[in-house]
C-alpha cells in the first residue's frame, strides 16, 4: 500500500519502505527549527472503504448495444 501525490512534475510518495520526494525544480522548506532525530513510525490504522459502485452504463438488459454513433 502506498500514497503518491503528483503535482507540477514534483511528487511525494509514502509507503512501508519510507517517504520519498522528488522535483526537477528547487526545494524550499521554511521552519523556525529543524531536527533530524532518527527513525520513527506509527502503527497503521486500517479504515474500511465503501464497496465500489458499478460503472454507469447506457445499455439496457435484453437490448443489443447501439453502435450507430
Amino acid at each position: 500500500k502506498k500514497v503518491v501525490l503528483i503535482g507540477g512534475g514534483s511528487y511525494t510518495e509514502w509507503s512501508a519502505e519510507g517517504i520519498r520526494h522528488g522535483t526537477a525544480g528547487s526545494w524550499q522548506e521554511h521552519a523556525a527549527m529543524h531536527a533530524q532525530v532518527g527513525p520513527m513510525s506509527r502503527p497503521i490504522q486500517e479504515v474500511p472503504l465503501p464497496a465500489a459502485a458499478e460503472a454507469p452504463t447506457t445499455e439496457h438488459p435484453g437490448h443489443a448495444p447501439d453502435f450507430s454513433m
